[in-house]
């Protein structure tokens, strides 16, 4: 038995605020607490971010809503992309020190 995600539509949407370009959130799919917590606290490390919160409205929602606010040095775009791939090496480090116990 196969699983297909029929759905084609994109993972992550960006809203930008219209009054602050430092203001931002991201509405991402199929993700619930544990991937929306794991990014908010990684986010309140970076020096630029002076706000993360995420939010999951309903338990029956497929999706969670994260803010950013940034100093103004970087968007909340960049940030974003900076802590996901500080995320992805650290789990990366991470499988490669399981892998050889």
């Amino acid at each position: 038995m196969h699983s297909f995600d029929l759905d084609k539509t994109r993972k992550i949407e960006f809203y930008k605020d219209k009054d602050n370009v430092n203001y931002g959130s991201f509405r991402i799919k199929n993700e619930d607490h544990t991937i929306g917590s794991l990014i908010q606290k990684q986010l309140l490390k970076h020096p630029d971010v002076i706000f993360s919160g995420y939010k999951k409205f309903h338990p029956l929602e497929k999706y969670i809503f994260l803010k950013i606010i940034t100093n103004g040095h970087k968007t909340p775009i960049q940030v974003l992309d900076s802590v996901l791939k500080d995320l992805y090496i650290q789990f990366s480090l991470l499988e490669e020190e399981v892998c050889n116990m």
